[in-house]
């Protein structure tokens, strides 16, 4: 069952508040993903980033009612990165995405959003299965997808082209069944 309004769907971890990033987000945004090591495998991110980029993501997210999600701090309502869900409707499935400000890189926040993403997805969205993928070169983020139950499923072969250049995609992938257990 895939939900039709996401504007005030709110997500909570024990450090964590997912939401719909709001337009007095965007500067925080902005100056985040405009960070050429932010933004270096991250497929649609450009570089630089502008304040009309983050403008643009942040209305299409309050328009589609995606299920693209800032990442905050409870302590203090800082954004620190984005964490999302691209669902097939058709396929009953969803790919896995999330990116965080460098400053925030290695304190476990990527794993958290990521998997409160996950049951969110199996729990309220009745998923059948969430994939996920990342650059070769960004291993990094292979071990948050491992961290959080995905399993690695295959190498796509320079299936990526960014900035000139072709990457290869390593893939991951979670069934619904495998989850839980």
């Amino acid at each position: 069952m895939i939900m039709t309004n996401t504007i005030n769907l709110i997500l909570k971890t024990d450090r964590l508040i997912l939401k719909i990033p709001e337009f007095k987000d965007a500067i925080s945004m902005r100056d985040i993903a405009n960070d050429k090591d932010v933004s270096r495998y991250l497929t649609n991110v450009p570089y630089p980033y502008t304040l009309e980029d983050a403008q643009k993501f942040i209305k299409t997210c309050r328009q589609n009612r995606t299920f693209d999600f800032g990442i905050f701090l409870q302590n203090n309502n800082r954004f620190i990165g984005m964490v999302g869900l691209a669902i097939s409707n058709t396929h009953n499935h969803a790919t896995l995405g999330y990116w965080l400000g460098k400053k925030y890189w290695s304190k476990g926040y990527a794993s958290e959003a990521a998997l409160r993403l996950i049951e969110f997805g199996f729990d309220e969205l009745d998923l059948h299965r969430i994939a996920s993928h990342h650059f070769h070169k960004n291993p990094v983020s292979g071990f948050v997808m491992q961290k959080i139950g995905l399993k690695y499923e295959g190498t796509r072969r320079e299936h990526l082209k960014k900035d000139g250049e072709y990457f290869d995609i390593v893939d991951y992938g979670l069934l619904r069944e495998d989850f839980r257990s």
